[in-house]
């Protein structure tokens, strides 16, 4: 198995079934996809039922209650039987080749990243984000800039260690830890992932904890 492609979930179910078939629609074929929910309350288990039977390189884990969106990817992580890790949120949507052309730049890095699309809640396309260059990253900037796109990221499965206590900014603390321990990077710059953004992303919901964990973050790797 080269790579596992890992989803959290909570009451995404809008969003799901686009996110899932984008990975199944990839050129390349030596995946698995685990989904795991994070407690949620929608219909996302008749989802899922349906989606494992239909293919069985999908893997279904649902969490009793809330834990946060940190230890749904530890989750995911653990049961992971890939050597990659790909990095892929319940709302967004990947190119067809996004797993063909990541595997072949990791042939001599341990992660990549690439630039995104940015899209409203309906999918509509309306922007993009150039990723900087590995050559341009600094622990400061990361900080504050989030300058590794998280949610574009593949990489070797030891790296993808996330913080259990962190409800959000677990991508944050990823990247910093990343960093700080020297993992070598590599930028893809054609875009990859088509982001989406609508009222309940995290990012409009949940202001003032993403700050608080920031904070923190920036105390613990002394920023």
């Amino acid at each position: 198995m080269q790579i596992s492609v890992v989803i959290p979930t909570k009451d995404r179910q809008t969003y799901l079934p686009e996110a899932i078939n984008s990975v199944l629609e990839q050129t390349f074929k030596d995946f698995e996809l685990i989904v795991v929910n994070d407690g949620g309350t929608d219909d996302t288990d008749t989802l899922m039922d349906y989606y494992c039977k239909k293919d069985k390189r999908i893997k279904y884990i649902k969490l009793v209650e809330n834990m946060g969106i940190s230890k749904a990817r530890n989750t995911g992580v653990e049961m992971a039987q890939g050597k990659y890790i790909a990095v892929h949120d319940s709302d967004d949507v990947m190119s067809p080749d996004r797993l063909k052309k990541s595997l072949k730049a990791l042939e001599n890095c341990d992660c990549v990243y690439s630039s995104y699309l940015q899209a409203n809640e309906n999918g509509k396309v309306y922007g993009m984000v150039e990723a900087p260059a590995p050559s341009r990253l600094n622990m400061k900037e990361i900080l504050k800039h989030q300058m590794i796109p998280h949610v574009t990221m593949i990489g070797k499965k030891e790296l993808f260690k996330y913080k259990d206590e962190y409800r959000t900014n677990d991508d944050l603390y990823l990247v910093c830890s990343m960093f700080r321990d020297n993992v070598k990077f590599k930028k893809i710059r054609e875009p990859l992932m088509i982001v989406r953004y609508h009222p309940t992303s995290t990012s409009n919901t949940k202001d003032k904890e993403v700050r608080g964990v920031t904070e923190k973050i920036r105390q613990e790797f002394d920023i």
